[in-house]
């Protein structure tokens, strides 16, 4: 009989890496030096958030080794708390995937915009939330949409060699960005030190910090896509999780920190913030004015498209097994755990692509809503995940770990206190990272919404003696 194939080790990398490094290092650049008032500010903050999220990697590392399903936190939850628990981590993090598949089918229009003339010029269709919607980016984001389908209804062996290809085009583009921008270095252009932005809620260093720190879930979210997709590794030595892990952690905060300071020490960075976006690309135009500089804004216009496209594709396959695994314990309707020939999620797929293919329809204007609830959701479900750890910890010492993280229990617990600083950080006002109104009542009715399909679910299941699922531990 022939063997199976799933993701190898280097396939969960480009997954985790893929998922976390998207668009913002090129397209947006200023806004991460912005959100902390300056690059030294929003430097500190990224390193800060990646020791802590190298800690959270490693505590899902062990969890996933231990039990290597798909769905990740909801397999935990479950085996820890019980099913409510279970759901809970499973609905946050579904938030914070889900909302991430329109948010790229909106922003890959704004890239290939960059690439083909007129693009955003089409008929206008309506106007939703202050932005117009046009027939060009509408026809386009659905097609090659619809494409990331397809890739996904292919196979393991199709995900993995499209996120293989585009991780590699991804981390070849950024650094040679480095490197050219490295070239014009220039300590003085980063300074001052900190600035007072317009229309941020910070005024000093720690404040600035503090803003930046509750973005990153959002820039760091990706690593817990490795064991959503666990089920998926045949072969992969569970070992070796916590260095696959910690591994995408260490290169994605690396790589921001770098992208970051290299790009704000080549101009001065009160200058950068206000170049048009795309800002790394055209950042390049103004430090090598000629062939030269041309070149490498394409460079950079193909490295935003590849970190668009890894993201895409990776929270795709996240989204999905996360579906088919509150499905498998029924936690939703037990359809979404239905799979097809080839081992992918079915149901979950199809739901997932509905979800993906509105995006085109709303338009930039859901783009900032979008952000900020994705980190609240993110740093709920990774909270969450830790207190399992800790739990499974007490509970059942002597369970299989393959990996097993030294020094576990207060590892998480200051994981635990940092993800739950974040939740705070998001939802309370006076909190220099409050995700605003509009943020926290969309998050708010998410979680209405999730009371009222748990407790129908609930009512569902003690109607009927439900029998279990060969999947639940």
């Amino acid at each position: 009989m022939k063997k199976k194939k799933g993701f190898g080790i280097f396939d969960l990398f480009t997954l985790g890496f893929g998922a976390i490094i998207g668009v913002g290092w090129s397209i947006t650049l200023h806004r991460l030096i912005i959100a902390g008032g300056g690059p030294i500010m929003s430097s500190l903050g990224f390193a800060i958030s990646m020791v802590i999220f190298i800690f959270v990697g490693l505590i899902f590392a062990e969890l996933a080794s231990a039990m290597p399903i798909a769905g990740g936190a909801v397999a935990y939850g479950k085996r820890a708390f019980g099913d409510t628990v279970s759901f809970v981590v499973g609905w946050f993090l579904l938030l914070a995937y889900a909302g991430i598949l329109p948010f790229e089918t909106v922003s890959i229009t704004e890239i290939l915009a960059h690439i083909i003339p007129g693009l955003n010029s089409g008929p206008i269709l309506y106007n939703f939330a202050g932005y117009d919607i046009r027939l060009y980016p509408v026809i386009v984001s659905l097609i090659i949409g619809i494409g990331i389908v397809l890739i996904n209804r292919s196979g393991t062996k199709a995900i993995s060699s499209f996120q293989n290809i585009l991780t590699i085009v991804l981390i070849v583009s950024a650094f040679i960005c480095i490197v050219v921008t490295a070239i014009k270095f220039d300590s003085s252009n980063l300074l001052p030190v900190y600035e007072i932005m317009e229309d941020k809620p910070h005024n000093s260093i720690i404040t600035g910090i503090i803003c930046v720190c509750a973005l990153t879930p959002m820039y760091f979210s990706g690593f817990d896509t490795i064991p959503q997709s666990i089920e998926d590794a045949k072969g992969v030595d569970k070992h070796k999780m916590g260095k696959i892990v910690a591994s995408t952690v260490v290169a994605a905060g690396v790589f921001y920190l770098l992208i970051i300071l290299s790009s704000a020490g080549s101009y001065p960075w009160l200058s950068l913030i206000s170049l048009d976006i795309p800002v790394l690309s055209n950042l390049m135009i103004e430090l090598y004015p000629g062939f030269f500089g041309t070149v490498m804004y394409w460079i950079t216009i193909i490295g935003a498209a590849a970190g668009l496209f890894t993201t895409w594709n990776s929270f795709y396959v996240a989204s999905s097994r996360l579906m088919m695994s509150l499905g498998r314990n029924n936690l939703i309707p037990s359809v979404f755990a239905k799979v097809d020939k080839k081992d992918t999620p079915y149901v979950a797929n199809v739901f997932c692509a509905v979800i993906m293919l509105i995006g085109p329809f709303l338009g930039m204007g859901v783009v900032d809503v979008l952000s900020t609830i994705g980190s609240f959701g993110f740093a709920v479900g990774w909270m969450i995940a830790c207190l399992c750890f800790i739990k499974l910890r007490i509970k059942e010492p002597d369970m299989e770990r393959p990996y097993k993280l030294k020094g576990g229990i207060g590892i998480a617990i200051i994981s635990t206190l940092f993800c739950g600083f974040m939740v705070l950080n998001c939802i309370v006002p006076i909190f220099p990272g409050y995700m605003g109104d509009i943020g926290f009542w969309s998050s708010m009715a998410w979680i209405v919404l999730g009371m009222l399909f748990y407790g129908f679910k609930f009512w569902q299941n003690k109607k009927r003696v439900v029998p279990n699922s060969v999947h639940e531990i």
